[in-house]
């Protein structure tokens, strides 16, 4: 115990220190970026366990029955649950904006405040999804960079994704061509002519070459 107890305070430790280096403070329109720094963050010194809304730690109880004296007392187990949580607790607090932490005022725990943000902006994103897809069939590359072009499609199908709306490889490849400008129409001939259809990371490599060839007629 006395070992499990001394690896989560070094691992605490680690997540304070990791919690300074987290880029963007959580706003209204920006949940996907944080919780993708904070995942890993909360997994790597594995206290997920306190805001996993699927397989949360059980909390222990405030008091424990003394054997020796068959009195209830304080239970230390619990004492160190509401040291970790509270750290954190914390740790959300100091990288959220204003606005958001006033939204966060009276809930107690760590697995409170997680589970209020993923419920208000999952939903939040979920309700864009028809906006989402129709951005997708109409974007077009235009007088957009190549890297410009590819990472704002990229973003559209990572936020459907974060939200179980997933875009198939095949239909994100699809997208992609269908939105690159006639100065592509050889490029796009080629990739349907194949018998498979590349990956995006096969893709983005491919069309980066090309775009500077055509920069360059």
């Amino acid at each position: 115990m006395a070992s499990s107890s001394s690896d989560l305070s070094t691992s605490i430790h680690s997540l304070t220190e990791m919690i300074k280096v987290v880029q963007y403070k959580l706003d209204r329109n920006n949940y996907l970026y944080w919780h993708f720094q904070m995942l890993p963050i909360l997994q790597a010194n594995c206290v997920f366990k306190y805001v996993d809304p699927i397989d949360p730690i059980q909390i222990p109880p405030t008091e424990t029955l003394d054997p020796a004296t068959n009195n209830l007392v304080p239970n230390p187990d619990y004492k160190e649950w509401r040291r970790v949580d509270s750290l954190i607790l914390s740790c959300i607090y100091a990288t959220v904006t204003e606005p958001i932490l006033a939204q966060l005022i009276g809930l107690e725990t760590a697995r409170e405040a997680w589970n209020y943000l993923e419920t208000s902006y999952f939903n939040e994103n979920t309700a864009r999804v028809p906006q989402l897809r129709q951005q997708l069939q109409t974007l077009r590359k235009g007088n957009l960079s190549m890297d410009e072009y590819l990472v704002k499609i990229k973003g559209i199908t990572n936020v459907l994704g974060f939200v179980r709306q997933s875009v198939s490889d095949s239909d994100l490849i699809l997208t992609i061509l269908r939105g690159l400008g006639a100065e592509y129409q050889n490029f796009v001939t080629g990739i349907m002519a194949r018998p498979t259809l590349p990956s995006y990371y096969e893709l983005r490599a491919l069309l980066i070459a090309v775009e500077m060839n055509v920069i360059h007629l």
